[in-house]
C-alpha cells in the first residue's frame, strides 16, 4: 500500500488475489518477498509506480 501510495480500500483485496492466481497459475513463484509481487503488479499494469 505505501509503495504505490493506496489507502486501505477494496483495491488492495483485489491486487492481492491477482497475485495469489498467478502464484496458483505458475506465472509467479510463491514465497518471494513483497518486491517481488509489486514489481510484478507494475509489470502487468495493475498499479503505476510511485
Amino acid at each position: 500500500m505505501r509503495r504505490f501510495a493506496l489507502p486501505p480500500s477494496k483495491l488492495i483485496g483485489l491486487l492481492k488475489q491477482a497475485c495469489e492466481e498467478a502464484v496458483a497459475s505458475g506465472e509467479l513463484e510463491p514465497h518471494h518477498d513483497a518486491g517481488y509481487y509489486c514489481e510484478w503488479l507494475v509489470a502487468k499494469q495493475l498499479v503505476k509506480p510511485v
